[in-house]
């Protein structure tokens, strides 16, 4: 009931849907050779890792976070790194939000934006933007949850 006040699924809608594993087995499929970018994605894959290994899957080990990333170029405190506040920071227009696509296509538009900031603070490579996200205070305050 409240993840259906969040983004309005009802159990109606995702009844006889595929099971878990099998769409994890596609995702995992889908992002093979891939970076997985998101924001806050520690959240989703503390959700998707226990089902790995009974799925039969690997999950792609390569993520990338737009929150973190926003709170390594705005670390002021307070600064607001939430999807909303990141799409109106870089005047991205949200559409479908809190589903799948919505979310997806928005965090996508937030990173490509943010890439000219990365650059400017020395932040170009993959490898650089993980250990930058990973430092980040917020990082650290993130780990605690999981």
């Amino acid at each position: 009931a409240v993840a259906t006040s969040v983004h309005g699924i009802t159990d109606e809608m995702v009844a006889g849907r595929s099971p878990l594993p099998e769409v994890l087995g596609d995702l995992a499929r889908f992002a093979d050779d891939t970076v997985l970018v998101g924001h806050d994605i520690a959240f989703d894959l503390a959700f998707l890792r226990p089902v790995e290994e009974s799925a039969g899957v690997a999950l792609p080990s390569r993520v990338l976070d737009i929150l973190l990333l926003s709170a390594v170029l705005h670390p002021a405190e307070g600064e607001n790194h939430s999807l909303d506040a990141l799409a109106r920071r870089y005047s991205v227009p949200v559409l479908g939000r809190h589903t799948a696509l919505g979310d997806a296509l928005v965090t996508a538009e937030i990173l490509v934006a943010m890439i000219e900031e990365l650059t400017a603070a020395g932040i170009v490579t993959y490898g650089e933007a993980v250990a930058a996200a990973t430092a980040s205070p917020l990082a650290k305050q993130s780990a605690k949850r999981f």
